[in-house]
């Protein structure tokens, strides 16, 4: 019916928003690596309610300036890639 407050109890957006700002130890061109501190940062904010978790620009590749430069193809990550799709799929999965 239109105009009826159709939202329920559990309806997240009525709850407050947790946000977290996540740092974590980033190699660089460790794609793998650091695409596995990212999923336990997410699960650990989540663990603390947290329901949106933003990390700094380059963290999946590492901040390897140098890196980026000679070879950056070990820290390219394009849409679609393994990485964000497990990153995506922890962030779904935690709500």
């Amino acid at each position: 019916m239109a105009g009826d407050d159709v939202t329920t109890g559990d309806d997240r957006r009525r709850e407050p928003l947790r946000v977290a700002a996540a740092q974590i130890e980033a190699v660089g061109g460790d794609l793998v690596g650091n695409t596995a501190a990212h999923v336990a940062a997410i699960a650990s904010a989540a663990d603390r309610g947290v329901r949106l978790v933003v990390f700094p620009e380059l963290s999946l590749c590492g901040y390897d300036y140098p890196l980026l430069t000679t070879d950056v193809t070990r820290c390219e990550v394009t849409p679609g890639d393994p990485a964000l799709r497990t990153v995506g799929r922890v962030a779904g999965s935690t709500g």
